[in-house]
C-alpha cells in the first residue's frame, strides 16, 4: 500500500481522494514487466509527445523510488500541484512502458482532482497511446474520472492511427529511397502503434521484398491475406497488390503453381492490373501452358498495348502454342511502332520460319542482327542461329555456315550453333571439321540425342563404325523415339552407311528449347574477337536480370537473376540476388536502361555499381574487358 494512505489529516474532496487511492492497488517501482526499451522503440518515438520534465535521463533505481516517495509525500501534503510535476518527471525518466503508464495514470487521477479535466484527458491520452490494453477497474474510480477515462481510450485510438499512418508513409518514402533498414524501423514502429494494421503490414513485406529478405516477404504478405480471411476488413486492391508480389516471389523461387495460384486471385481481385495479368503469364509459360498463357499475356497487352516486354511475351506464348498467324499479326504491328526492338524482329522472323514464309523471315531475322549488332541484348546470335537453320533446310550450306560462325562469334556457348556448323561442314565433305564441331556441340550439352546421333553420322562417314554404333545407341538411350537413330544402326547392323545429310527443311526448335534459349538470351559471352573501330566496344556484362514485371509498384532497381561464370561480372564481384541500384553515380530504375548504359562504354573503361546484398550497402568496380 502506497505510504500516503490512513492520512488522518485532510477532509473533504482531497480526503475522498485518498480513500479512493488508498484502496486502489499502487505497485511500487520495479513491480511488473521491467524490460528496459530502447531509444529506438515506441516509448522513445512517442517521447517527444509527452511533457517530460527538465531531466530525461533514467536514473538509478534509487534515485528513481526516493523521486516517487518525494511526489507520494506531496500528494499526502495536498500539494498536488508539487505532486504532479514531481511525478511528471518521475514518468519521464522511466523506460519500461508499464512504469510510465502506472505513472501517467496516476497523473491523470491528480490532475482530475484538481479539476483540470483538460489535462487529464491528455494524460489519459498519452497513456493508452503507449499501452492501448491497459487494465482498468472502473469500481475504483468516480464516475466523472470514468467518463474521462472512455474518452481518453477513444482519442487515444485515432491519435495511433494517425501516428501509424504518418510513420508508414514516412516508411514507403524511405523505402522509395532505398533506406531500406530505416523503413523497416519506422514500419515496426507503426505496426507497434497499430498492430495488424494493413497498409504497414504490407509496406514492412514490401520492404523485405525488395530487401531480398524473400522468406519474411512471403511470411509478411501471407500473414495480411490471412487476416482478411479471418474477417479483417482489408482494400481488395491492397489484397490484389499483396497476391500479386506473393505471384513475383513464387516464380522467383521457381515455385510456379503456388504463384500461378496467387495470381489468379489477384487478377480476380483486380483485373485492371496489366502486372498482374503479365505475371499470371510468365508463371503460366513456365508451367509449359502456352495457350492459357498467352490468354494472360493479351490482357496484360489490352491494357498496357504500349509496353514492349508484354508484347514480346504474348509473341513467345504464341510460338509456343505454333500460333504463327496470331504472332506474326502481333509483331508486324509493334515492329512497326518499335522498329529498334531487336527482340520484336527475332520473334517476327522465328514466326514467319513457322509459316514457311522464309524469304520474310530471313529479312525479319537480317533486321534483328542490325538492332543488335554487337549481340549485347543475346538477339543477333539467336537471329544468327535461325538463319544458319533456315539456310540449311534450304540447301544454301555455305551462307548457312556462315550464320552459324556468325553466331558463334558472339556466344560461342551456343549448342545449337555447332550443330549447324557441323551439319554444315559435314554436307561440304569438312569431315574432321564436322566432327570437331559436333563434338564441341556434345561437351556443351551431353543430353541432346540429335548431336549423338549427328556425331555418329560422321564417323560412319569416316568407316568408324563402332564409335557411330556407339553414339547412335547414346543418342536412343536418350530419346528411345529418336527414329533417325534407330535407322542409323539398322543400316549399321545390315552393313551399310547413313545417308549423307538430308537437304529438307529441318523443323523449327521445339518449345522447349526456344524456352531455355529466351531465359538464356541475358547469359552472353562474347568470343575474343578484334573490333573493326579503332576504340573497341565494351563486352556485355555475362548476366540475367529477373525478367518479372515490376514496373507498378514504382520501385526502382536491376536484380540479378543469374551470373556467367567467367563474365565480367563474376570478375568483378556480382552475385544472384543482387539488387543494382547505382551506375556511376546514376539511378538505375531498370535492368534495359543499365544494358543501354553499359552499351555506350568502351572495352577497358571502369563501371562502379552501388548495390544491395542481403540488406548490406555494397560498392563494386567492373572493369569492361
Amino acid at each position: 500500500m502506497s505510504p500516503f494512505c490512513g492520512h488522518q489529516g485532510s477532509s473533504g474532496p482531497v480526503w475522498v481522494a485518498l480513500l479512493l487511492l488508498c484502496s486502489m492497488p499502487m505497485p511500487s517501482l520495479g513491480q511488473g514487466p521491467t524490460t528496459a526499451v530502447t531509444s529506438q522503440d515506441l516509448e522513445a518515438s512517442e517521447g517527444s509527445d509527452v511533457s517530460q520534465g527538465s531531466d530525461a535521463s533514467q536514473g538509478s533505481e534509487d534515485e528513481l523510488l526516493q523521486l516517487e516517495r518525494l511526489a507520494e509525500d506531496s500528494f499526502v501534503q495536498d500539494d498536488l500541484e508539487t505532486a504532479i510535476v514531481l511525478y511528471r518527471q518521475l514518468q519521464g525518466r522511466l523506460q519500461a512502458r508499464s512504469e510510465k503508464v502506472r505513472i501517467l495514470m496516476t497523473i491523470a487521477w491528480l490532475e482530475h482532482l484538481r479539476q483540470q479535466n483538460d489535462r487529464a484527458q491528455e494524460t489519459l491520452v498519452e497513456a493508452f497511446v503507449l499501452n492501448p490494453d491497459y487494465e482498468f477497474r472502473p469500481e475504483l474510480y468516480s464516475e466523472s474520472f470514468r467518463q474521462l477515462f472512455v474518452r481518453g481510450q477513444q482519442q487515444a485510438i485515432e491519435v495511433r492511427d494517425q501516428r501509424a499512418a504518418d510513420r508508414i508513409s514516412q516508411g514507403f518514402a524511405q523505402l522509395r529511397a532505398g533506406d531500406y533498414g530505416a523503413a523497416r524501423r519506422v514500419l515496426q514502429e507503426a505496426l507497434r502503434l497499430v498492430p495488424n494494421h494493413p497498409k504497414g503490414l504490407y509496406n514492412l513485406a514490401l520492404v523485405d521484398l525488395y530487401d531480398q529478405r524473400s522468406e519474411e516477404a512471403v511470411a509478411g504478405f501471407q500473414k495480411l491475406l490471412a487476416l482478411a480471411d479471418s474477417g479483417t476488413a482489408i482494400d481488395s486492391s491492397l489484397r490484389a497488390l499483396s497476391l500479386t508480389n506473393l505471384g513475383y516471389l513464387f516464380i522467383q523461387q521457381g515455385n510456379y503453381e503456388a504463384a500461378r495460384s496467387a495470381l489468379e486471385q489477384a487478377v480476380a481481385l483486380d483485373a485492371g492490373d496489366p502486372s498482374s495479368w503479365s505475371n499470371l503469364g510468365v508463371a503460366r509459360r513456365r508451367l509449359e501452358d502456352p495457350t492459357a498463357a498467352a490468354e494472360a499475356f493479351q490482357r496484360a497487352y489490352q491494357l498496357d498495348p504500349d509496353n514492349v516486354a508484354t508484347i514480346n511475351h504474348l509473341a513467345l506464348a504464341y510460338i509456343d502454342a505454333e500460333d504463327w498467324r496470331s504472332a506474326v499479326a502481333l509483331l508486324r504491328q509493334a515492329s512497326g511502332k518499335f522498329p529498334d526492338n531487336a527482340s520484336l524482329w527475332l520473334y517476327l522472323g522465328l514466326s514467319q520460319l513457322g509459316l514457311n514464309n522464309g524469304e520474310d523471315a530471313v529479312q525479319s531475322l537480317q533486321k534483328a542482327i542490325q538492332q543488335d549488332p554487337d549481340d549485347r541484348q543475346g538477339r543477333a546470335s539467336a537471329a544468327a542461329i535461325h538463319l544458319a537453320q533456315h539456310y540449311y533446310g534450304a540447301n544454301q550450306v555455305r551462307a548457312s555456315l556462315q550464320a552459324a560462325d556468325q553466331a558463334l562469334a558472339w556466344r560461342p556457348e551456343l549448342v545449337n550453333g555447332w550443330i549447324y556448323r557441323g551439319l554444315a561442314q559435314r554436307a561440304l565433305g569438312d569431315a574432321a571439321g564436322a566432327l570437331e564441331s559436333l563434338q564441341k556441340a556434345r561437351s556443351l550439352d551431353p543430353s541432346r540425342a540429335e548431336t549423338h546421333n549427328n556425331l555418329g553420322s560422321v564417323y560412319a562417314d569416316q568407316g568408324r563404325m563402332d564409335e557411330a554404333k556407339k553414339a547412335f545407341e547414346q543418342a536412343l538411350s536418350i530419346d528411345p523415339t529418336l527414329e533417325d537413330a534407330r535407322q542409323n544402326l539398322n543400316r549399321i547392323a545390315n552393313g551399310t552407311r547413313p545417308p549423307r545429310p538430308s537437304q529438307a527443311p529441318s523443323p523449327p526448335p521445339r518449345a522447349a528449347d526456344r524456352r531455355a534459349d529466351d531465359r538464356r538470351a541475358g547469359d552472353r559471352r562474347t568470343a575474343d574477337r578484334r573490333a573493326e573501330n579503332p576504340v573497341a566496344k565494351a563486352p556485355p556484362l555475362g548476366l540475367r536480370f529477373a525478367d518479372i514485371d515490376y514496373s507498378s509498384l514504382g520501385l526502382k532497381g536491376a536484380m540479378v537473376e543469374a551470373v556467367n561464370s567467367g563474365s565480367v561480372a563474376e570478375r568483378g564481384g556480382l552475385r544472384s540476388g543482387d539488387l543494382i541500384l547505382k551506375v556511376d553515380g546514376q539511378d538505375v530504375s531498370s535492368a534495359d536502361q543499365l544494358r543501354d548504359y553499359v552499351a555506350t562504354q568502351n572495352r577497358g573503361s571502369q563501371l562502379t555499381l552501388d548495390l544491395l546484398r542481403a540488406n548490406v550497402p555494397q560498392r563494386l568496380v567492373l572493369t569492361l574487358e
